[in-house]
């Protein structure tokens, strides 16, 4: 049984039931600075179930916005790292069993591939580095709305209606690699 959640709660307890009283009442910066560990641990608290889904969701948004760019641009340079990683992603995600870290590293792998050939679009005709611009701007509304959900609890998005809720989200990618907007 896992017991992470007692845990965070235990410690979250500890620190303002025994660590803020102790604290000299002329630090303001000291009170400031706990009530901001309290809530962000609490806040992870929150999330702590959604871990694994979230490395999933993004492992498919990167394999997505890899497969959109490899569309863009089919004669860049380094199509062949971008191929391979749109290839682990879709191995990865189609195993249940995949490993929270191997999730982790996999969307390392497709966003640095993702990267080379962002960063050669410059040199390209100008008709394909515009096609890559696009692909990326089109690729990125999913992880928007993601991070956005994600750190909903915190209070700071300008407009929380119109965020989607972040199980749909999680959801959109729970185990099926071709659910991404962009099929191979």
């Amino acid at each position: 049984m896992d017991h992470s959640d007692t845990g965070l709660r235990a410690v979250c307890k500890s620190l303002t039931d025994v660590i803020a009283p102790s604290l000299k009442p002329d630090d303001p910066l000291a009170r400031e600075q706990l009530s901001l560990i309290v809530h962000y641990l609490e806040f992870l608290r929150s999330r702590l179930d959604h871990l694994h889904a979230r490395e999933r969701f993004q492992l498919a948004d990167a394999r997505t916005l890899a497969v959109l760019v490899r569309e863009a641009a089919p004669d860049a340079p380094d199509t062949a790292a971008l191929a391979s990683a749109i290839a682990a992603a879709g191995d990865l995600l189609a195993d249940h069993r995949a490993a929270t870290a191997d999730l982790r590293e996999a969307t390392a792998r497709a966003h640095h591939a993702v990267s080379g050939i962002v960063q050669a679009a410059p040199g390209l005709p100008a008709e394909v580095s515009r096609r890559i611009a696009l692909a990326v701007i089109d690729g990125t509304a999913d992880r928007i709305a993601m991070e956005r959900a994600w750190y909903l609890p915190m209070g700071l998005d300008p407009a929380p209606a119109e965020v989607p809720a972040l199980e749909t989200l999680l959801g959109r990618y729970a185990g099926n690699p071709e659910t991404s907007a962009t099929a191979e």
